[in-house]
């Protein structure tokens, strides 16, 4: 297992090699996504961020996660009606499924953690 200071350099360098631009609020941005497995939304990301730079912005946070989102670098989930979270690609965990469980029952699983609800309308499934 890494030690978070490797995992930070690690993710630097995959967002530089993506073209990004490794700005001070941008790394201490990244850094706060490193330090959390968990997914975090934007003003979770500010202040976790600004334990690593104080002068980082909401602003820079909404930009540098589109970016992210762009090169497919972080996880975006998002509810109804609910704020945007997001995780650093690969972290999160895998949805478990028991193994009676059929295709079916996932999906529908998956589109009650969204918000939505699987009807079946003329032989098809709809949400």
């Amino acid at each position: 297992m890494n030690s978070p200071g490797e995992d930070l350099d690690r993710w630097q360098q995959r967002c530089k090699a993506a073209g990004l631009q490794m700005t001070a609020p941008r790394r201490a941005v990244l850094a706060a996504l490193v330090a959390r497995q968990d997914a975090m939304d934007a003003v979770a990301l500010l202040v976790q961020a600004r334990e690593h730079y104080p002068r980082a912005s909401i602003g820079t946070v909404y930009r540098f996660m589109r970016e992210l989102e762009q090169h497919a670098l972080v996880q975006v989930h998002s509810e109804a009606h609910g704020r945007i979270h997001w995780r650093l690609a690969g972290t999160a965990q895998p949805v478990a499924t028991p193994p009676d469980m059929d295709a079916l029952a996932v999906v529908r699983q998956i589109a009650e953690r969204l918000g939505y609800r699987l009807i079946r309308r003329n032989g098809d499934f709809i949400y």
